[in-house]
């Protein structure tokens, strides 16, 4: 007896695409947040050179700093779709 052909196997399903970005809105408040955090992260580098800056502000400012980019990393998935698994 010849073998049986082999039935074709369906392919799998792929999983839909996210979203990248809602919607236009959402990307200028995103743009506006990043000029904003821009200005303040650049007034407070110079406010760390500036010669009347004393050494426990210029930490402060430091600190200040770090926060800012901080925020500039969160600012920047505004909008974008979660990661599966990510709480």
């Amino acid at each position: 007896m010849p073998p049986m052909p082999r039935r074709a196997e369906a392919p799998e399903p792929t999983p839909p695409t996210p979203p990248r970005v809602h919607s236009r809105p959402m990307r200028l408040v995103r743009l506006a947040l990043q000029v904003v955090l821009f200005f303040l992260l650049l007034g407070t580098v110079v406010a760390i050179g500036a010669a009347d800056t004393g050494p426990l502000e210029k930490l402060v400012l430091a600190v200040a700093v770090a926060g800012l980019v901080w925020l500039a990393a969160l600012v920047r998935r505004i909008g974008a779709p979660r990661r599966p698994g990510a709480a």
